[in-house]
């Protein structure tokens, strides 16, 4: 008998709420939350820039990331994300994503198509440090106006086989303390 999927939120503070979607074999998360700013425009976030923003804002949850050069008319880059080091006490390594993230621009729309891949040689990692099993994820920012954009964030994030339950919503908690920190220092730009 195969199970439905289940979209449960798991946690809703700062007012973005995140969904676990469970089935029989996978585990993915979603974002959904406003942006609001009268005093800036949105529309400059609308880029590649806005991976390394990510990047800068966290530093306890992403301990490096390195993305190629782009400029204004680039929509593909390949990023190395090194994650700072969680579960060390339960055996669970240190994890990195190498991805290939792909931009497209329509109307008032912005969608990040990140895939993971396999790490070229030429990027060297230190040697206790593992790929994450599984990492994939959309992201969709839609501005209503110069000011207000809605952003949903679809994305599933494997750090190991055998996680234990208790640390099955660690990733999705992962990405929305990243996103907190997106939203409100957007919310905060004058």
């Amino acid at each position: 008998m195969t199970n439905h999927l289940i979209d449960k939120i798991i946690c809703d503070k700062y007012q973005v709420p995140l969904y676990m979607i469970k089935d029989e074999n996978t585990i993915s998360f979603r974002l959904v939350f406003n942006i609001l700013n009268p005093n800036y425009d949105l529309e400059n976030m609308m880029g590649l820039n806005l991976i390394s923003l990510i990047g800068t804002l966290n530093p306890d949850v992403v301990e490096s990331l390195v993305v190629d050069d782009f400029d204004s008319t680039t929509t593909n880059i390949n990023s190395t994300m090194v994650l700072a080091h969680f579960g060390q006490e339960l055996g669970i390594s240190q994890k990195y994503i190498y991805s290939n993230i792909t931009m497209h621009k329509e109307n008032n729309q912005v969608v990040f198509n990140s895939i993971q891949r396999c790490k070229p040689e030429s990027i060297v990692m230190p040697k206790k440090i593992d790929p994450v099993l599984n990492s994939n994820s959309i992201l969709i920012i839609k501005l209503n106006s110069s000011h207000e954009a809605i952003i949903q964030y679809d994305f599933d994030l494997k750090l190991e086989n055998d996680i234990p339950v208790f640390m099955e919503k660690m990733p999705g908690l992962l990405m929305k303390k990243i996103f907190i920190r997106l939203k409100l220092f957007l919310e905060g730009l004058t």
